[in-house]
């Protein structure tokens, strides 16, 4: 089926990490300067995005409602430099909350993607209506045990105006993304300016401060996994993965996994990654598969990666990590650990890194 992303949707935070799917073809038609606001209540309390853009500079703004669940609510910016491939997501809710740096290989949230949407073979026309003043064709598409997703784009730019989820068992249709107003006005130039809390934040650890311990990277027992080996051994080896708080490397429980083991990081494989109302992930493309069964005690042994492979981590509310992985082996079996600054708010980003010794580098019984 058709994937449609929710943008702002607090569970899907694709800043964290490099998004491992080419970016969407961009129509002739489709504007590179405007502002777009939407709602969505896929997962309760109205989520109000701002999607500003003016060429290669955008920022994605989502503000969540408080809820029970969520007290204060969430209000997340996204600053992202198309030409540079880069990001920075600031938690505006939260003044001490750290800046995570990130780069983008994939869809950032343009609103204006729907072209994928009319040309997908899954989708079904099954009429056309004008909606917020836009003349809309309805596409229609199987959500599995869900029900049926269907979306309003407008074929002239590409807008996706509305997309709605609705669920087999009769209840009332589940907004994905509603279109309440659009300006083709260029933003202000300021509109893009990243807060200036973010400067220390605004160059990633390298590998090379990864492997020295400098203060600016990590110690030298750890080795950023998202960069080609610098040292250790590329051959194979089993890969022991981990989830834990970087601030007590206390483990960390209860997520979904899913790898490509063989990946080809010049030619990415497209993947469909969709999240059902109840929180549960599933994964399509390549050569991607759910292995949460396997996780024993917290742990995910993989006896056969390739050099270059690919990994999601789904933690439901929190949010979710993904990265394409480059293989060190450190021993016949090599601890990978995804460090998460704040298991609450994955927002405040997190660390692929391989163990390369010490008391972390074996796997606690």
């Amino acid at each position: 089926m058709f994937l449609l992303r929710v943008v702002g949707c607090p569970i899907v935070l694709a800043s964290l990490v490099s998004i491992p799917s080419a970016l969407n073809a961009q129509t002739s038609a489709e504007p590179t300067a405007y502002t777009v606001t939407s709602t969505n209540t896929l997962f309760g309390p109205p989520t109000t995005t701002h999607v500003y853009r003016l060429g290669s500079k955008a920022l994605v703004d989502s503000n969540t409602s408080p809820s029970t669940e969520l007290p204060k609510g969430i209000h997340i910016q996204t600053f992202y430099d198309l030409k540079a491939m880069t990001s920075m997501t600031v938690d505006v809710g939260e003044s001490a909350a750290a800046c995570t740096a990130g780069t983008v290989s994939g869809d950032w949230g343009d609103p204006f993607e729907g072209a994928s949407v009319l040309t997908d073979p899954s989708g079904k026309h099954v009429g056309t209506e004008t909606i917020n003043g836009y003349a809309t064709e309805i596409v229609e598409a199987s959500a599995g045990s869900e029900g049926t997703m269907r979306a309003w784009v407008d074929p002239k730019t590409g807008l996706i105006v509305k997309a709605l989820l609705i669920p087999t068992d009769g209840s009332a249709p589940k907004t994905l993304v509603e279109v309440t107003s659009v300006s083709m006005e260029p933003p202000r130039a300021s509109v893009f300016e990243i807060p200036a809390r973010c400067s220390v934040a605004a160059a990633p650890v390298t590998a090379a401060s990864a492997t020295t311990g400098s203060s600016a990277g990590p110690p030298k027992e750890f080795v950023e996994a998202i960069y080609p080996p610098g040292s250790g051994s590329p051959s194979s080896c089993t890969v022991l993965f981990r989830v834990v708080d970087a601030g007590t490397m206390e483990p960390i429980t209860g997520f979904q996994v899913a790898v490509d083991p063989s990946v080809d990081g010049a030619h990415m494989p497209s993947y469909d990654i969709s999240t059902d109302i109840h929180g549960h992930t599933t994964y399509s493309g390549g050569n991607l598969h759910d292995v949460s069964g396997q996780v024993r005690n917290g742990v995910l042994r993989i006896d056969h990666v390739d050099k270059a492979f690919e990994l999601y981590v789904e933690f439901g509310n929190p949010g979710e990590a993904q990265a394409l992985l480059y293989r060190q082996c450190f021993g016949p079996e090599t601890v990978l650990l995804l460090m998460v600054k704040n298991p609450t708010h994955l927002s405040e980003g997190a660390d692929w890194m391989w163990v390369t010794s010490g008391k972390y580098a074996t796997i606690p019984h």
